[in-house]
């Protein structure tokens, strides 16, 4: 007898369980469907190298790497202005592609899809590194 008890009080708590965990996945918000598409994301390349040409004006501006290949892009107002440290324009605020000029490295973050460039971060040029390292050696082996 204390058995079936047992038994009964078990089917009693266990079934109401099972059978709200049975119909919490019928909502049908688990796993996507196959006829979903992902969520859209941005691709983008990094580019450093020497510009070439630029225009304020219309937002050209024209970075040729270390092998001498060319990249035109296409700067707008959701592009950022950045400046390293030890660069000309590192004290400059709101820096815009009119602070930029011909012969400066540069590195550029970009969709290479559209060409819109996402950032412009002016980087020291590695001649100028080179040059102060040597001053700093010469500077050490003199003391």
């Amino acid at each position: 007898m204390k058995l079936s008890k047992m038994g009964t009080l078990l089917l009693t708590l266990v079934l109401p369980v099972a059978a709200l965990a049975q119909g919490s996945g019928s909502t049908g918000g688990g796993y996507p469907r196959r006829s979903e598409t992902p969520p859209a994301f941005d691709v983008t390349r990094d580019l450093t190298g020497t510009i070439t040409e630029l225009n304020a004006e219309t937002g050209l501006l024209v970075v040729e790497d270390k092998q001498g290949k060319r990249v035109v892009l296409n700067v707008d107002g959701g592009t950022r202005f950045k400046a390293d440290k030890k660069t000309e324009l590192r004290d400059k605020k709101n820096l815009s592609l009119g602070d930029f000029q011909p012969g400066q490295t540069v590195k550029v973050t970009y969709q290479p899809e559209d060409g819109r460039v996402l950032e412009v971060r002016l980087k020291r040029s590695e001649r100028k590194e080179m040059k102060d390292d040597k001053a700093m050696q010469d500077k050490a082996g003199k003391s």
